[in-house]
């Protein structure tokens, strides 16, 4: 096992060769010793800070570049008390930036001090990108869980993410299904290989994948609902990640067969009431003609006139079954 070497005191030469090299680091470097004083810089540092070396040595890091007699969050604190390598990100006031600090002991003492490296560099642009994708996660996740709809997000085949209104459908707490149930568990056997099918298309020919469809939802009690199926791909690239939106169609489901039912019924009652009508008028039609023929005087009086109310009767049956032929064909329509 190597035997670590003693800390020394830098060299004149030591020093020039470091400056050397960490001149051409685009971002700037310092060296500090463990009281935080400044005793070389790179050109960056120079350029960044307006300074050149000598305004900067034995200046105290935190006052010269925060504008404070300590910085919280300053890695050489951290440092210091392992003795190891500490890196941090942290947000400048002074100048309005995020940087990233990594400090680093050295093998060299320096008027007893001990001396760290210290590298820090801008990461504005990328903690800004974070924040923002955060933020739209953010209102992803806002806009996931107040659609309205049953909603899951699917990878591969497995459920990563359910929303309020899909715990509600399927009767499974969000523990129980985020990461540990398929898809497959909710969809009824009658429609899994349409679901499989269309599943497919999403992979082999996307356009050719329908965007909604109907399917016989399962919940965990085994009740089946109807529902209308919207699916779409976080990416083009990956059709693997979707996003299933699911509208329950039970009640209008329900809706729809009753109102077939009652079609039905009217249709059957129209059909019998003229077949009824009809079985007025035709023997109603024998006895007028009878009545004609063979009768006279009063009886005769008397059995036409009531063949004409009840011939009066039959017409406004007729009349009605006209209506409600007319009542019938607005129902279908509309």
């Amino acid at each position: 096992m190597d035997t670590p070497k003693a800390p020394r005191d830098p060299t004149i030469m030591d020093l020039e060769l470091l400056k050397e090299f960490i001149d051409f680091l685009p971002f700037y470097v310092i060296l500090v010793d463990e009281e935080h004083r400044i005793l070389l810089v790179n050109t960056a540092f120079e350029q960044e800070f307006n300074l050149r070396l000598e305004e900067a040595r034995g200046k105290f890091c935190p006052q010269l570049i925060h504008g404070v007699e300590r910085f919280p969050g300053c890695p050489l604190d951290e440092a210091l008390k392992c003795n190891c390598p500490s890196v941090a990100e942290l947000f400048d006031d002074r100048s309005e930036k995020w940087v990233k600090s990594a400090v680093y002991p050295t093998n060299y003492i320096y008027n007893g001090k001990r001396i760290f490296i210290h590298f820090t560099w801008d990461i504005t642009d990328k903690k800004k990108a974070e924040l923002d994708l955060e933020r739209s996660r953010k209102l992803y996740m806002l806009i996931f869980e107040n659609t309205g709809n049953a909603t899951i997000l699917v990878e591969g085949d497995r459920i990563v993410l359910a929303n309020k209104k899909f715990v509600e459908l399927s009767g499974y707490s969000k523990e129980e299904i985020e990461g540990k149930l398929e898809w497959r568990l909710f969809v009824h056997k009658d429609d899994l290989d349409k679901m499989e099918k269309f599943n497919r298309l999403r992979y082999e020919n996307p356009k050719e994948a329908p965007r909604e469809f109907e399917i016989k939802f399962v919940d965990r009690k085994g009740r089946i609902r109807h529902v209308l199926v919207s699916a779409g791909s976080i990416s083009k690239k990956d059709p693997s990640t979707i996003v299933l939106s699911l509208t329950d169609l039970t009640e209008r489901k329900i809706l729809e067969e009753q109102k077939d039912e009652a079609y039905k019924i009217i249709d059957q009652n129209i059909e019998e009431f003229a077949i009824l009508v009809d079985h007025i008028r035709n023997p109603l039609a024998i006895i007028q003609g009878i009545a004609e023929m063979r009768l006279e005087g009063m009886e005769r009086d008397i059995i036409l006139k009531q063949i004409d109310r009840i011939e009066s009767i039959v017409r406004r049956l007729d009349e009605g079954w006209i209506q409600s032929e007319k009542i019938r064909k607005y129902l279908r329509e509309s």
